[in-house]
């Protein structure tokens, strides 16, 4: 008897060449639950196997497919198969999201148009509401006019006229991970809270753009990845290029105040890698914050980098030898080498004491981004600015 109300996946389904009536039974001893092994001993004239549903028809439905063909339906089927399937074996309909008959094909490229056509529409007037103003350069600090000038430095493309950070150079962090290095991540971020840093107003359609709140509000989840970017600024009123901007901030020439704040950026940066190179690797512990930024302070009242090097290095090496003599907790050695330190820095700025403390250079740090600019063109610095205290620093601004 011919099976005509049926359809199958697999052509190589051994219930093909059965009698409708038996596969009948057997559609409805599965559909009850019957195990497989009942089934097989059931009908042992057919080589059924432990993948029976694999092999299972779809049967015919009264419904009709938008081809104008009925479709079929397969029985749900247990463990991973536990959704009712349907089929149209005319135009290949599966009822499924990413179906491909020609129908849903359509239906969703005309869906996805008309999201597009009032995403484009939502965006333009989020954005004139949201970006409707530049912000004027003289508002910056002068660490975000040097935070800039190292964006525009590492990420700007001239040719596109905007930022890339698509193809831009990152780094690799965990499971393979690539991303901006964190320092210029955590400005970059600020300028985009601060409407410094804004998306072009060209974007490509996404998912992630056209995204709505738990309140049904338009929220867009900007990414450095899903847009171009480029600078909202403006000078004396006159929106500025991002050329512009680089261009001037530059040349910009800074005070002797504004330079010594510089300074003291870059010296106590050092300061902080070399402590926290030295306890971590010699003496195994870190240095509480607080003590690090008392320490760092008063080294930069009084000593040049080369001779708080000096300083910090006796400290270290005391606080082993006493580390090893009374096997003291990291507290204890924490109160140890702040105590040591901020008595070393007094005594070693005493006239008789001056003479005896010597330059230090050790083996060369990493530095931050910030810290390599201003070094090198802002305070121009060659290796003689190690040497220098602030006396000597005022002197030169």
């Amino acid at each position: 008897m011919a099976q005509e109300r049926f359809y199958y996946s697999s052509k190589s389904s051994p219930l093909i060449s059965a009698d409708e009536s038996i596969v009948n039974q057997i559609l409805t001893m599965y559909e009850d639950g019957t195990s497989v092994g009942l089934i097989k001993e059931t009908f042992p004239d057919i080589k059924i196997n432990n993948n029976l549903y694999m092999f299972l028809p779809y049967v015919i439905t009264d419904d009709i497919c938008d081809c104008g063909k009925p479709l079929y339906r397969k029985t749900k089927g247990r463990t991973s198969f536990a959704a009712e399937l349907i089929y149209c074996p005319a135009c290949r309909h599966d009822e499924t999201p990413d179906c491909l008959c020609k129908t849903c094909i359509l239906k969703r490229k005309n869906e996805l148009e008309a999201r597009k056509m009032h995403f484009y529409k939502t965006w333009d007037s989020y954005y004139d509401n949201t970006y409707n103003s530049d912000i004027e350069l003289s508002n910056l600090s002068i660490y975000e006019e040097v935070q800039l000038v190292i964006l525009i430095h590492e990420y700007f493309n001239k040719e596109s006229k905007s930022f890339n950070f698509i193809n831009a150079r990152l780094i690799e962090v965990n499971f393979g991970v690539r991303q901006l290095p964190t320092e210029i991540f955590k400005f970059t971020k600020a300028f985009i809270d601060k409407k410094i840093l804004i998306p072009e107003k060209e974007v490509e359609y996404s998912t992630s753009l056209d995204h709505y709140g738990d309140l049904g509000l338009f929220q867009p989840q900007l990414t450095l990845a899903n847009c171009q970017w480029t600078l909202n600024l403006a000078k004396d009123g006159t929106t500025l290029t991002v050329g512009e901007i680089f261009n001037y901030l530059v040349k910009k020439d800074y005070t002797a105040a504004q330079r010594e704040i510089f300074w003291k950026e870059c010296y106590q940066e050092s300061i902080i890698n070399y402590f926290e190179y030295s306890t971590r690797n010699y003496a195994n512990f870190d240095l509480i914050k607080q003590n690090l930024e008392l320490i760092a302070d008063e080294l930069f009242n009084h000593y040049s980098l080369s001779k708080a090097y000096r300083l910090i290095y006796y400290g270290i090496q005391r606080t082993l030898t006493h580390k090893a003599k009374y096997s003291t907790t990291i507290k204890s050695a924490n109160s140890y080498l702040r105590n040591l330190m901020l008595s070393n820095i007094e005594k070693y700025n005493l006239p008789e004491h001056k003479p005896n403390l010597k330059d230090f250079n050790p083996v060369e740090l990493s530095e931050s981004y910030f810290t390599h600019y201003i070094k090198r063109y802002i305070l121009r610095s060659n290796q003689e600015y190690f040497y220098y205290n602030l006396a000597d620093i005022r002197h030169k601004f």
